[in-house]
């Protein structure tokens, strides 16, 4: 009996394992699927990710980004291939390619549905509404990749969404995707593209939704808010269509803009499920009569003096490259002639009754004993830079939409005026005759251009300038500045370095290289946590050798997205630290006010220009490339006061001949991004034109301090300690 017993207990144990092993394999949990052929592992996949040749945007990043899920996930993965080649066997089809079973998916979904299904030997992702492909790849990825070690077809289930909710009127969002499109017409102006690129990247960090864009007017399927002008408004309106559309109109750009500002911030909020629809749907409009001034095209409240400029101009982007294209990253200025100063302070008295608060303020005297105005103003989420330069009677209004504002981009620590500032010029390897890098013939093992210079604060972080070109950052180089970087902040192998900011002057190739192979080598090891720079749109710019370099930026963004980023404008002044930041000029000034046109002919006149006042009083200022075709507009700007500093470098490693800046500022120290003179060849009319040039500049410099003491980054790194107003130097060999 007890044997009948226990050889029932043993059947009902396997009978029950065998249950759960069946429940299992259903739930694809503990017990392996058999995988069938092989979409993606170890092994070799038989599968190919087929797109239609004649594709539209969200198609390839559909494929592309399943491809890019595939190869993070296992070492052999389907290739990618357009249906214009033979079909294979097993394919996954993206998005409406010539396949049948592409289309065949679609059958039985409504207008806002999506399907992962398995059709034969085809696995087949694709959506009914073009918008939500995105979410079917989507689920694939999240779903299926990545889950085992050998992904096969076996492994695969028909998924289908059909999104009922947003078949209801005015259905904007359904959890983290919006069935709308926003679009502008082609012939729209960049100003308005933009806007509507920074709408959508607004909405996606703020409330978590991603809403397409359209910068080549409404989409031939799906809903669209369109925005656009219309001169037959008064001010702006928004108009929801009977067809589910929704028109944002303004009488110029700036009131469009001004509509879709108060469309974001009144109409699109999130009900208790996390959705938003607009059920109010009824027009509204605004004479918005602060913002609206003929030739007036920001949405800012309107300068009512002065002659307006007839353009806007586009002042450039933040840490996303630049190829002149609408991006929401741009901002833009208009500017104002003829204007005095009571008129200025009449619009930022209008700045404020239209809920604008200060940031920040500057006033610093102006050449003509009068004085420039400079402030930072905030409302929501925008922030407006504004100035009024005194000598020439103009003002000039700044939407900035990538900056940081200055209030928040500052810190400080405890210190006194005993407080040690260390700056450092650092050696990098140049040509010691003078050729190389921007000569005919010369070694490119070496350049006659490049700078870097090092801030040392005593809190122990480290304000980085510019950083040499490519052939003076050699791996042993950027190790020897790393082992630099220890020795002068006193850090431990097993603690980050803090660079409290990255500055480049100007975005040249011989500008950026040691700091990016920095960033890149030795990422894990760094604290970078501010970025600066203000490098203009380049289809503002006119002439030759603009050389815009986009690599400045790709380090940052891939390795710290969330560094703090400020676009200095002019009269700004940052305290860092214990060093105050005035930012004297950039290429903002070298705008026309009646034109709005730049005026810049060449790449180093792109520069900015900084001031820096360490804890102890003394001034560094800091030149970059500055040219001569902006020297004389600079010095008009400010009493010679403004310019009198104790450190200095030279103006584009001594090239550019800046005799009166020299003069004003009356340098007792000289930091000489090159090597001396002296030694260099006359091989061509260029090398010639070179030696010449630094010879004069070190005439200027001695003219202007006969007891100028002048350090070359070609011999050595030269540290200039600045604590009690007392500089003392020391020399140290650099490491190539």
């Amino acid at each position: 009996m007890k044997r009948t017993l226990l050889i029932l207990t043993i059947l009902c144990m396997l009978t029950a394992g065998l249950l759960f092993a069946t429940a299992c394999n259903k739930n694809g949990n503990d017990m392996p699927i058999d995988p069938g052929v092989l979409i993606a592992g170890k092994e070799g996949s038989a599968f190919s990710i087929i797109y239609p040749a004649r594709w539209e945007d969200y198609e390839m990043n559909a494929a592309t980004s399943l491809k890019y899920a595939f190869s993070a996930s296992y070492s052999s993965i389907p290739k990618m291939v357009d249906d214009s080649k033979s079909e294979n066997e097993y394919e996954i089809l993206v998005g409406n390619t010539n396949r049948p079973e592409s289309s065949a998916v679609l059958e039985g979904l409504n207008d806002y549905g999506w399907a992962v299904r398995v059709i034969g030997k085809k696995i087949v992702i694709n959506a009914k509404n073009w918008q939500y492909l995105a979410d079917a790849a989507e689920y694939f990825a999240k779903t299926y990749v990545g889950s085992v070690e050998q992904l096969g077809i076996n492994h695969i289930s028909d998924h289908i969404e059909n999104l009922e909710k947003h078949g209801q009127p005015y259905m904007i969002s359904v959890g983290s995707r919006s069935a709308y499109t926003v679009a502008c017409l082609s012939s729209g102006s960049n100003y308005l593209k933009s806007s509507a690129l920074s709408f959508s990247k607004t909405l996606k960090t703020e409330q978590g939704i991603s809403i397409s864009v359209s910068t080549k007017g409404a989409p031939s399927s799906g809903k669209a808010i369109l925005l656009k002008t219309d001169d037959t408004v008064d001010g702006w309106k928004i108009v929801f269509e009977e067809n589910g559309n929704i028109s944002i109109l303004g009488r110029n750009d700036g009131l469009a803009v001004c509509a879709l500002n108060y469309f974001n911030s009144e109409y699109l909020k999130k009900d208790a499920e996390g959705d938003i629809q607009i059920k109010n749907a009824q027009a509204v409009s605004n004479m918005a009569s602060d913002y609206a001034r003929s030739g007036w095209l920001l949405a800012a409240p309107a300068y009512e003096s002065g002659t307006l400029a007839p353009r806007l101009y586009d002042c450039g982007m933040g840490m996303q490259d630049d190829n002149g294209s609408p991006n929401a990253e741009r901002s833009f200025m208009m500017c104002v002639s003829g204007t005095t100063a009571a008129q200025f302070n009449s619009y930022l008295d209008k700045l404020s009754d239209c809920g604008y608060r200060v940031d920040s303020e500057n006033i610093v005297p102006c050449s003509n004993g009068k004085n420039n105005l400079f402030y930072g103003y905030r409302k929501g989420k925008q922030y407006l830079w504004v100035y009024y330069l005194a000598k020439t009677g103009e003002v000039r209004v700044i939407e900035d939409r990538v900056s940081t504002p200055e209030s928040e981009f500052e810190y400080t620590f405890d210190y006194d005026d005993n407080t040690a500032t260390e700056i450092y010029l650092y050696g990098m390897k140049y040509q010691p005759q003078g050729m190389g890098y921007g000569e005919p013939g010369g070694d490119q093992s070496s350049c006659n251009n490049g700078l870097f210079m090092i801030i040392k604060q005593a809190d122990g972080s480290v304000f980085l300038i510019d950083g040499g070109f490519f052939v003076q950052a050699t791996p042993k180089a950027v190790t020897g500045l790393w082992n630099f970087l220890h020795e002068i902040t006193g850090k431990s192998e097993n603690e980050k370095i803090v660079i409290s900011c990255w500055f480049v002057t100007h975005p040249h190739g011989d500008h950026y290289a040691f700091v990016s192979s920095l960033i890149t080598s030795y990422n894990e090891h760094l604290d970078l946590q501010r970025v600066m720079f203000n490098f203009p749109n380049p289809s503002e710019m006119t002439g030759t050798d603009m050389g815009i370099e986009g690599k400045i930026r790709t380090a940052v963004r891939q390795y710290f997205p969330n560094a703090m980023f400020s676009k200095c404008h002019t009269g700004q002044s940052i305290l860092l630290g214990s060093m105050t930041i005035d930012v004297l000029t950039t290429q903002e000034d070298a705008v026309s006010a009646t034109t709005g046109k730049s005026t810049l002919t060449e790449g180093n006149a792109m520069t900015s220009l900084l001031r820096f006042t360490f804890a102890d009083g003394t001034r560094y200022m800091e030149l970059g490339d500055f040219s001569e075709s902006r020297e004389g507009a600079l010095l008009d700007m400010y009493p010679d006061t403004e310019f009198k500093c104790q450190i200095s470098d030279v103006a584009h490693h001594g090239f550019n001949r800046v005799q009166r800046l020299y003069n004003k500022i009356a340098a007792r120290y000289i930091l000489w991004s090159n090597y001396p003179a002296e030694d260099w060849l006359e091989t061509t009319e260029s090398a010639k034109w070179r030696k010449v040039v630094s010879r004069d500049t070190r005439q200027y410099v001695q003219a202007a301090n006969p007891n100028v003491k002048i350090y070359y980054a070609g011999l050595n790194t030269a540290k200039l300690e600045c604590k009690n107003s007392e500089i003392t130097v020391t020399l140290t060999d650099p490491v190539y």
